[in-house]
């Protein structure tokens, strides 16, 4: 299991113990370059159940999940072209043409909050975790593209 709770009492005696495993779907990193990498993303999930049957057990896609989608689907794709359009197909990297645009911005809102898990310095943050995958998720982007059109990262 992913997650193990164990809450003991004020002598430190085990009294509950209980596992989880969040719900996770298996997807390519880039849809572009499908055999590079795939990766397990968290995702919703519906389950109930009532008198020992099920009613609904299945999959809710989050917004971080539907962003990505789309990130992967139309911008990325849109990045790939331009590069490729911009070098003929292949691009030589480093000083020789980069860069290969001015600025990448990225404007979003979503319904997921950020909030402080009162644990230490925890914090729940889905937007900042996302940032994070879009610029270094990018930086990836970069270095696939050229070892796939030239043999080695841009």
């Amino acid at each position: 299991p992913t997650y193990t709770v164990q809450v003991t009492d004020a002598s430190g005696a085990p009294f509950l113990t209980s596992t989880f495993e969040p719900k996770w779907v298996l997807r390519p990193y880039f849809d572009r370059f499908q055999d590079y990498e795939h990766v397990r993303v968290t995702t919703g999930w519906l389950n109930a159940t009532a008198g020992g049957e099920t009613i609904v057990d299945e999959r809710i896609v989050t917004d971080p999940e539907a962003f990505w989608d789309h990130y992967q689907s139309t911008v990325l794709p849109a990045v790939y072209d331009h590069v490729m359009d911009l070098h003929d197909g292949l691009p030589q990297g480093g000083s020789t043409d980069a860069p290969f645009f001015g600025e990448l911005t990225v404007e979003m809102s979503m319904s997921e909050p950020d909030y402080r898990l009162g644990i230490d310095n925890e914090i729940h943050a889905p937007m900042d975790a996302l940032h994070e995958e879009i610029f270094f998720g990018t930086v990836e982007f970069f270095d696939v593209l050229g070892r796939n059109s030239r043999g080695q990262g841009l």
